[in-house]
């Protein structure tokens, strides 16, 4: 494999570990899951 392929795969990693880990804390404290919340913007982009 590629070290890109190594990267990309661990991103996706990250990124599914993240939102499983949202998820989770949803489904304990009975929330809805709140896409600005848990992936804000950047300010600079907003601008």
């Amino acid at each position: 494999m590629s070290p890109h392929g190594d990267w990309h795969a661990s991103a996706q990693r990250n990124l599914f570990n993240r939102m499983i880990g949202q998820l989770y804390h949803c489904l304990q404290k009975g929330e809805l899951f709140d896409e600005q919340l848990a992936f804000p913007t950047p300010l600079t982009a907003a601008a």
